[in-house]
């Protein structure tokens, strides 16, 4: 819903400001949809459904960068740039419908709580460690940042699992 509506508002934009702004909006629907399209296979498909379902997800994030620019530049060509954006309103209509029609709504009885510790330390170790390992692209900057990085990466990473192997949820 979130992506679909800021496509309308990209498209109906009338200056660059009000463009960027739909755009960042537009972005962070974009960036949940991956992940709760995941969570709900993980969550309502049987184990052996699940390569099946997380294929069917998966497809049209491999299949639009091949199509989008081939497709897009037609459409600016012999429509408008805004068509580029308008194309996602019946596209997101149909994705809605058919969650409405396929997902279940039913919660969990009983939600867990998030597990803070188990979240920052995990984040926290990933982070280290990601931007020690791209440091290593940057000798100039000196060895001793960078290892020291990768190594609170791999400590912070080892009691996150060490936290997460017994918290409860």
């Amino acid at each position: 819903v979130l992506f679909t509506l800021a496509s309308l508002a990209c498209g109906l934009s009338q200056t660059l400001t009000q463009f960027v702004a739909a755009r960042v909006v537009q972005g962070l629907g974009s960036a949940l949809m991956t992940p709760v399209g995941r969570i709900l296979v993980l969550r309502n498909a049987s184990k052996s459904e699940l390569l099946n379902a997380t294929a069917l997800i998966t497809w049209p994030a491999l299949f639009a960068p091949v199509v989008g620019p081939v497709l897009g530049g037609f459409i600016t060509t012999y429509l408008s740039w805004h068509w580029n954006f308008f194309i996602n309103i019946p596209l997101g209509a149909v994705g809605l419908a058919l969650v409405a029609r396929f997902i279940p709504g039913d919660r969990e009885a009983d939600p867990k709580p998030l597990d803070w510790p188990g979240f920052f330390l995990t984040s926290a170790g990933l982070a280290l460690l990601l931007y020690g390992l791209e440091r290593i692209a940057h000798p100039e900057d000196g060895v001793l940042p960078t290892a020291l990085l990768i190594v609170a990466g791999i400590v912070l990473g080892w009691l996150a699992v060490r936290h997460l192997r017994r918290a409860p949820h």
